[in-house]
């Protein structure tokens, strides 16, 4: 009777978590479409620019983007894996019977909140200085990096992991 009581937990915690890990997932698409919208949308971005200004538009499709590129990434690593609270994504299992890489791959599902925001932070980083020396859309280098563009991407990420943090822990 107690292992039934006790299986049921453990079905209802996974059932949870993965719950709030689709509903990240929606999410995580909504601030996408935000970015996107600001971005490419004419009558968006005029509207947000008139309200806000061109380089604060920036900053907050930066901030929008660096919400929705680790959640989505997060969302869907664990969503192809499976809905159990321990469970890591398909592909980390994969690595680890492929290369023997537990540790690493126990590291990295363990840590997923941070992993993927850290990631995006990297190519942030990566990207930033990429437009400073070499070109920017295909024109001259800018000569400078836009450090208000990767605090607003950080500040993205940092949501995105408090927010992945919080869709995967147990309560």
């Amino acid at each position: 009777m107690y292992q039934q009581h006790q299986a049921g937990l453990v079905s209802h915690r996974a059932q949870e978590i993965t719950r709030r890990r689709w509903t990240l997932l929606l999410v995580s698409l909504l601030f996408a479409l935000g970015a996107v919208a600001l971005r490419c949308h004419p009558p968006v971005r005029e509207l947000v620019t008139a309200l806000i200004g061109a380089e604060n538009r920036g900053l907050l499709e930066h901030v929008l983007a660096g919400i929705a590129v680790p959640l989505s990434l997060y969302s869907f690593a664990f969503l192809a894996g499976g809905d159990g609270p321990q469970t890591t994504a398909s592909w980390w299992r994969s690595l680890r019977a492929m290369n023997g890489l537990i540790a690493l791959s126990n590291l990295v599902a363990r840590y997923a909140f941070l992993v993927w925001p850290a990631v995006y932070i990297i190519l942030c980083v990566r990207f930033e200085i990429a437009q400073a020396e070499e070109s920017v859309y295909g024109g001259p280098a800018r000569g400078y990096v836009q450090y208000s563009q990767l605090l607003a991407d950080g500040i993205g990420a940092a949501i995105a992991g408090v927010l992945a943090w919080h869709a995967g822990r147990q309560h």
